[in-house]
């Protein structure tokens, strides 16, 4: 059973558990700017937590969870003793601590709610559908965060995962928000920059150059406009697919992934779109 989920797991890292993660349907997409600050709790006030632009939504779940523990524990007992579990967690709202590895749209439908993936080893992890339409402006891979959500005990035999998630504590570093020609010149005029900037989250501002199918074929690759050096590009989500292909040369765009450095390019990993002046900002 465990080597069922991780399959399922790394399907869906391309595709998001589809439409079956359904926590509430939200039939607008919109832009936004990077979060600022770090570490932070998202208080729940009035039953209504917080959110950037003043996109909250009412809470839909107790204040006090059924339970609380770690998602790598969630996930061991969802997948060690899966019948059992179905059963004890149906319905339930259970609170989970975990460090983010993605957070993506929904592939089959990206209006439908974002999924925040909690980490729980290689191949492994908790699927979250937000409440949030934007959960990407408060919290990135690679912070620490305690989610709240409600489980359905039939969907855990498809995927470890969990509904009408919401968030209510970050921690850790934010990602920062950097612009392309920002970046360029900082490496350029500092040789300890591009030391300090790999494999570090940011929100990268630039100019679309062009689009094109990944070596996969599962996503598609952005580039922005750089210095005429080396690269800028983005390694998009599958998810954003529908998006990027209506992108023109010259447009602004705003990407949150991963830097990576190479002697003749230079990459944002897992990349996901985040602004482009087709939505409302």
């Amino acid at each position: 059973m465990r080597s069922h989920h991780r399959l399922i797991l790394f399907a869906t890292l391309g595709l998001w558990v589809p439409s079956m993660l359904v926590g509430c349907r939200d039939k607008v997409l919109t832009g936004g700017s990077p979060p600022t600050s770090g570490g932070v709790e998202v208080p729940r006030k009035n039953g209504t937590p917080p959110t950037p632009q003043n996109q909250s939504t009412p809470s839909r779940l107790p204040a006090k969870p059924d339970f609380s523990l770690t998602a790598e524990a969630f996930y061991n007992e969802v997948v060690d003793k899966l019948a059992t579990a179905s059963k004890k967690y149906d319905g339930r709202v259970v609170e989970l601590t975990g460090k983010i590895a993605s957070i993506g749209r929904n592939a089959l439908d990206p209006n439908e709610p974002p999924v925040i993936t909690l980490d729980c080893g290689p191949q492994q992890g908790v699927f979250c559908a937000t409440v949030d339409k934007q959960p990407w402006l408060k919290c990135v891979p690679g912070q620490t965060v305690k989610i709240s959500g409600k489980v359905s005990g039939s969907l855990l035999f498809a995927a470890v995962s969990m509904q009408n998630c919401e968030l209510i504590v970050i921690s850790g570093d934010p990602a920062t928000a950097l612009s392309v020609g920002q970046l360029l010149k900082d490496i350029a005029s500092d040789a300890a920059a591009q030391k300090k900037y790999d494999g570090k989250v940011v929100f990268l501002s630039g100019e679309f150059v062009s689009v094109k199918k990944g070596k996969t074929g599962l996503n598609q690759v952005v580039e922005l406009k750089g210095d005429g050096k080396r690269p800028i590009l983005c390694e998009g989500k599958s998810s954003d697919d529908i998006f990027l292909q209506k992108f023109k040369a010259g447009e602004p765009v705003t990407f949150l992934g991963k830097l990576e450095f190479s002697a003749n390019k230079v990459e944002l990993k897992d990349a996901l779109l985040t602004r482009m002046p087709m939505l409302p900002q």
